[in-house]
C-alpha cells in the first residue's frame, strides 16, 4: 500500500513537470522516518496517529492533531502538508461466519474467548507502544493463548484467520483483504485506535528547492479515499498488478495537475 501510494504521488509530481527521482523503499515507519531525517529521501506519506506515535506524545482530539504535528516536526526541519483523503487506521479482523456464531461485534465482545486470542499481525504492531499489541490487550482486558503469528504481508495473516490458526487479524483499514466477506472488521468500542489520516511528511529543505512542490503536494489533497485506496490495493496484494502498474489505473481520471517547467535536483520520495 505504501509503496503504491509513493509510486501513485511520483506520478502525478512527474506529470506536473516535477523532477522526481526512483521511489526509496525504507521498510516500516521507523525506517521511513530515519531516512527522512537523515535526509536520504525528501518526501513521504505518513499517518497522523503514528506521526504522534513516533515521538511517544499523547493522542489530542482529531482537530488538534495536524497542529499539534506541525509544532513537534519542525523543528526538525519537517513538515505535515496536504491530507490525502483516507484514514488508515489498524482494524480488527475475525471470520464472519465465527463473528455470527458467537455473537461478536466490537472488540469488547472478544472477550467471549476465554482461553484468550490468537492473534495475526504485522511486525510493527508488536513494537509499538502506545497502540500496538500489548497496549490494544491491556485497553480492553484482553489476553492471548500464543505467540502472534507475524507477517508484514496481509495475505498470510488472514489466511491464518479464515484456516482457524488465528482468531483474529489485524490489519489496515485500506487493505484490499477487508472486501472479503469472509472477513467482519470488529468495531473500536473503547475509541483505543488514533485517526491515522493519511499526509504527506516533507523535509522543509526539500520544500524550499523545489518552489513547487507544496502548491504541487497541495493539489493532491483529498485524492485518495478509503474505498479507492481498498480496491487499489487489492490488486497490488493479489499479485494481480505491481505498484508501478496500479498506480496509473488509480489515476485515470484523478489528474489534478497542470504541468510547469522545472529544474534542479530531483526530490526523492518513500
Amino acid at each position: 500500500g505504501q509503496l503504491m501510494r509513493a509510486d501513485a504521488t511520483a506520478q502525478l509530481l512527474k506529470a506536473s513537470g516535477l523532477p522526481v527521482e526512483p521511489v526509496v523503499p525504507c521498510e516500516d515507519t521507523y525506517g521511513c522516518q530515519r531516512a527522512l531525517r537523515e535526509g536520504r529521501i525528501d518526501l513521504m506519506v505518513e499517518y497522523t496517529g503514528t506521526g504522534l506515535v513516533y515521538l511517544g506524545e499523547p493522542l489530542p482530539s482529531r482537530e488538534q492533531t495536524l497542529p499539534r504535528l506541525a509544532e513537534l516536526y519542525a523543528p526538525d526541519g519537517l513538515e505535515w502538508i496536504a491530507p490525502l483523503g483516507f484514514d488508515n487506521s489498524y482494524v480488527v479482523a475475525i471470520r464472519t461466519d465465527r463473528a455470527a456464531a458467537m455473537g461478536i461485534r466490537t472488540i469488547s465482545d472478544l472477550s467471549r474467548f476465554a482461553g484468550g486470542l490468537a492473534v495475526a499481525c504485522p511486525g510493527e504492531f508488536l513494537r509499538r507502544p502506545l497502540d500496538g499489541l500489548r497496549a490494544l490487550l491491556a485497553r480492553y482486558g484482553l489476553s492471548r493463548r500464543l505467540e502472534p503469528l507475524v507477517d508484514d504481508a496481509p495475505g498470510p495473516r488472514v489466511s491464518a484467520l479464515l484456516e482457524g490458526m488465528a482468531d483474529i487479524a489485524v490489519v489496515y483499514a485500506t487493505d484490499g483483504v477487508l472486501l472479503d466477506s469472509r472477513l467482519t472488521v470488529l468495531v473500536d468500542d473503547l475509541q483505543f485506535f488514533p485517526p491515522y489520516e493519511g499526509v504527506f511528511l516533507a523535509r522543509s529543505d526539500a520544500l524550499r528547492r523545489h518552489a513547487e512542490l507544496r502548491p504541487g503536494l497541495m493539489r493532491l489533497q483529498g485524492l485518495f479515499d478509503d474505498s479507492g485506496m481498498r480496491g487499489l490495493n487489492r490488486l497490488v496484494q493479489e499479485g494481480q498488478r505491481t505498484p508501478e502498474a496500479a498506480a496509473p489505473e488509480f489515476l485515470d481520471g484523478r489528474q489534478p495537475l497542470e504541468p510547469t517547467v522545472t529544474g534542479g535536483r530531483p526530490a526523492r520520495l518513500l
